[in-house]
């Protein structure tokens, strides 16, 4: 016959139910605290990261400090250097209207014929700049042959002509003195007045 089971094989669900639950929460406790450990340790290479920025974003700004020193200094020497070339520019072009020969090549055929002329248009937002004179072909203006610019008895600068029509030479302005500009109307002449 069966015989209900004995008392001996009886568990006592309380106290397992209780002990579970403390398990339970020493594991919870521990995953917390894992938890935190991880998100203590990601803090830590954030900072480590922000502060390795940090010093990084010094290091840039010193070096643009320094780049823009370097480029302020550049500046200021390429200033002076084309202040100098536009002053040899002048006398030579003072110089070459006196008929002073600089070691240039000859020019082949007859002498540049005195041929003065008007200024019609400029277009000085480009480098070079450019001038149209009133002067062509019919004139006997050739490519090559250079202009010196006038306003009233103040020398401006020179051009050289790039493009010949009938009645127009359309010109490229190799230096002007510092400070000046070629304005429509200017006198322009391949001989010293």
């Amino acid at each position: 016959m069966i015989t209900p089971a004995s008392s001996a094989l009886r568990v006592p669900w309380r106290p397992v139910l209780a002990l579970l639950r403390v398990l339970s929460l020493v594991g919870l406790g521990w995953v917390a605290l894992t938890a935190h450990h991880w998100q203590a340790a990601r803090l830590r290479g954030t900072q480590q990261g922000l502060a390795a920025a940090e010093a990084n974003s010094s290091k840039l700004r010193a070096e643009a400090t320094w780049s823009a020193l370097r480029q302020s200094l550049l500046e200021a020497s390429l200033a002076k250097e084309r202040r100098t070339l536009q002053e040899r520019n002048a006398l030579v072009a003072a110089a070459e209207d006196l008929g002073v020969n600089f070691g240039h090549q000859p020019l082949s055929g007859p002498p540049v014929p005195r041929i003065a002329a008007l200024v019609l248009a400029t277009k000085v937002d480009i480098e070079p700049g450019l001038v149209l004179l009133n002067v062509g072909l019919d004139d006997a203006v050739e490519v090559g042959f250079r202009f010196s610019v006038y306003r009233g008895n103040t020398f401006l600068g020179k051009v050289t002509v790039e493009r010949v029509l009938n009645d127009r030479a359309g010109c490229r302005i190799l230096f002007l003195v510092e400070g000046a500009s070629v304005e429509v109307g200017d006198q322009a002449t391949t001989h010293l007045q």
